[in-house]
């Protein structure tokens, strides 16, 4: 078996046409049916429809008798090369995990709520305010209220999983961008806003008008409120992670 090791010219820039793409520099091994012992290595660069030959010893490729049908099969057909495929960015990594953790919190947060629409009481004092006093009060109100927060944060762990499951391709970058990106702020700043205000009420800072459920605020600042934060702040992370990821593709 005839081996022939070819050595592509290093060229400047990626090549793309019809039919082929070649990235240089770039090291080919020919192996041809003929027997012998000879070894050429020939110098060519590559146009879209064919092969132009700088230097080779052509009595060689004339012997082996496989010159002709070789470089008439480069001429028609190219030399292909996929491209290689970028490694992931630490961004990359960063929003798929926080994608995950945003959907296991909204996940969590909608059974807690339903927990509540199918009549359970328990942590429903923690909550206070209008919440507290529709369960007590009964009704179908309060079942329609806690099954809309139900779907609400469904959704929102849908919309998570969407930046980085297959599925979510069927929603368009532009329209998934600006949906978690909204989410994300609405968390933020309700649960943020309502985070620091709880806690300045109960180190004194804030002195309100009225009474102050101070359990229920502790309860919202520890834990409901706080868990809209952390939402929010997981979402954001995973929508940069999805920007960055999805930016070069569409750009493409």
């Amino acid at each position: 078996m005839l081996r022939f090791q070819v050595t592509l010219n290093p060229l400047p820039l990626p090549l793309s046409g019809p039919g082929w793409a070649l990235t240089a520099p770039e090291l080919l091994t020919i192996v041809s049916s003929s027997s012998g012992n000879e070894a050429i290595t020939p110098e060519f660069t590559v146009a879209p429809v064919s092969v132009q030959v700088r230097w080779c010893d052509i009595r060689v490729l004339r012997d082996a008798g496989f010159g002709r049908q070789y470089w008439t099969m480069m001429g028609g057909t190219g030399v292909t090369r996929a491209q290689p495929t970028p490694a992931a960015s630490g961004w990359s990594v960063v929003g798929t995990v926080t994608a995950y953790a945003a959907a296991f919190v909204a996940f969590a947060y909608a059974l807690v709520s339903l927990y509540w629409a199918v009549g359970g009481n328990g942590l429903i004092s923690t909550v206070g305010g209008y919440v507290q006093h529709f369960a007590h009060r009964g009704g179908a109100l309060p079942v329609l209220v806690a099954l809309a927060a139900t779907l609400a944060k469904v959704a929102g762990g849908l919309l998570a999983l969407a930046l980085v499951r297959p599925w979510g391709r069927v929603v368009s970058r532009g329209w998934l961008l600006i949906g978690s990106a909204g989410a994300s702020v609405l968390l933020v700043v309700y649960g943020g806003l309502n985070v620091v205000a709880g806690a300045l009420v109960l180190s004194g800072v804030i002195h309100p008008a009225g009474s102050v459920d101070r359990t229920a605020l502790r309860w919202h600042v520890a834990v409901w409120d706080l868990w809209f934060l952390v939402w929010g702040i997981l979402l954001a992370l995973a929508t940069v992670g999805y920007w960055r990821r999805t930016v070069r593709s569409s750009s493409a």
